[in-house]
């Protein structure tokens, strides 16, 4: 089974090489669209990186979002019009009140921002776009495929969706979205980033050069592609409801960026990663110095085997920022709750939001894991971005990892430095400039180069094994090279 996984992959690796006729320097498997003005668009899944694993969901996940025709009058297509990053949110109308009558659900429903999900029978995706005006918030539409594609080459546990590439009919993304965009959030001081953006996008569709303003990073080409028919980003379907304190910290805008670290980092699976001591004991020191204290973050209670899972997937988000320049983490930690029991010496999930407690699935005695799911990973790549990951020193606070990614991590750095397959995709593939694809690689170089100094001085330990601490309650620490 294996090895026809593998050959599949194979397969569609070498389909999926061949350059896509859709700017912007990206390759992959292309499927064409006609928008209402005969305007050809495209959708790309990306070519996939050399090395890493996708499984069978990831792929479906990406043919799913590529088969989302944005003309299908059961789509029914709405600007974001809430937090501070312009998208368009895709709503399914299908088993609606409003099936089939897109107009209507676009005309009278998208101006309730995100009641709009409660007319809708779901919500399908959404398309993210580039925006670095001074006033707006910093997004950038390749850093989600960035953070896909090497989640899945890192082998991490932490959530992170399929994401691909999109271009839409400029025309028809100013007609039934943008002027919506910017009209909907005029005149209100809890919108006013999100006006910015949706107002620049407007007034850049209509005048490209009009992009270029004091404060600005990038020029329209960020926008929209140079044959002046298109806009493109990234669309992805990312779900999951925000983490509260005990895993995002205080989130304030009035902090500033070093002040929002310094409380992410106090919450208790970051705690425990700094901890030198074995797992449970450094668990049990995050739970009892989180601050603010576990019983006001979660007065239901916080097992330890959820920090066990949290703790990993903190480590791995730490090193996705980390190379990718991530500017913005704090208070973008989503959840997915699930319940989890042990049977037949496995550990056994299931989704609380199609299951209950005591169902035919879920034994009564399962509990309650919420885990962590990065979706909102925009505000990264860029050059302009400050790391904070790096900037803060979190690589070098770690005192636990996992001996896997920190294999693949080494793995990693070793491609980028001899400009191997994994560089060469990185370079070519992806949608990004040399210059920020150089910055990868240099902070590959550094993240690698710090956990192997902290494993040579004794101060790692592989131990990061949620599932296993789970079954027995311990997590044995695992030997590696240090540079293998």
């Amino acid at each position: 089974m294996k090895q026809i996984r593998s050959l599949l992959l194979s397969i569609l690796g070498c389909i999926c090489s061949l350059p896509a006729a859709a700017g912007s320097n990206v390759t992959g498997t292309v499927t064409e669209f006609t928008s209402w003005f005969g305007v050809n668009e495209q959708c790309v899944r990306i070519t996939p990186m050399p090395s890493a694993a996708y499984s069978e969901i990831d792929i479906a996940g990406e043919e799913t979002l590529c088969a989302m025709d944005l003309y299908n009058m059961n789509i029914g297509l709405c600007p974001k019009i809430w937090s501070t990053s312009p998208s368009i949110v895709l709503y399914d109308l299908v088993g609606s009140k409003l099936e089939n009558d897109r107009r209507k659900f676009q005309e009278d429903i998208c101006a309730g921002g995100k009641a709009a999900r409660y007319v809708a029978s779901a919500e399908l995706a959404r398309l993210k776009f580039t925006m670095n005006q001074s006033g707006s918030s910093a997004a950038y539409a390749p850093a989600p495929t960035l953070y896909y594609h090497l989640s899945r080459y890192l082998g991490t546990s932490v959530e992170v969706a399929p994401a691909v590439w999109r271009s839409i009919d400029q025309q028809v993304l100013l007609g039934e979205v943008a002027l919506g965009g910017a009209l909907f959030t005029e005149g209100s001081s809890r919108t006013k980033k999100i006006h910015v953006a949706w107002q620049t996008i407007v007034d850049t569709i209509r005048d490209p050069e009009s992009y270029n303003r004091e404060g600005a990073y990038g020029t329209y080409e960020d926008l929209l592609l140079a044959d002046g028919l298109h806009a493109y980003g990234t669309l992805l379907n990312a779900t999951g409801s925000g983490f509260d304190e005990e895993v995002n910290g205080l989130e304030d805008d009035d902090l500033g960026d070093v002040a929002e670290m310094r409380h992410f980092i106090r919450t208790p699976g970051y705690i425990a990663l700094m901890v030198d001591a074995p797992l449970p004991e450094a668990i049990t020191a995050g739970v009892e110095r989180a601050n603010p204290p576990v019983s006001e973050t979660r007065p239901d209670g916080l097992s330890d085997v959820e920090v066990a899972y949290w703790a990993r997937e903190l480590a791995e988000t730490t090193l996705l920022d980390a190379i990718l320049s991530q500017k913005d983490r704090p208070g973008n930690i989503d959840r997915r709750e699930y319940f989890a029991w042990t049977a037949d010496g496995a550990v056994r999930w299931a989704e609380a939001a199609t299951h209950q407690s005591g169902d035919d699935t879920v034994p009564e005695d399962a509990i309650s894991i919420h885990r962590l799911v990065l979706n909102d990973n925009d505000a990264a790549v860029r050059v302009e971005y400050q790391n904070d990951a790096l900037m803060s020193g979190m690589l070098a606070r770690l005192r636990h990892f996992d001996a896997g990614t920190y294999d693949r991590l080494q793995m990693l750095a070793s491609d980028l430095r001899g400009e191997g397959p994994a560089w060469i995709w990185l370079r070519d593939s992806t949608g990004i400039s040399w210059h920020e694809a150089d910055r990868i690689m240099q902070n590959t170089l550094i993240a690698a180069e710090t956990l192997a100094q902290s494993c040579e001085l004794g101060l790692l330990r592989f131990d990061l094994h949620p599932d296993e601490f789970f079954l027995t309650g311990k997590a044995q620490q695992k030997e590696v090279v240090c540079r293998p």
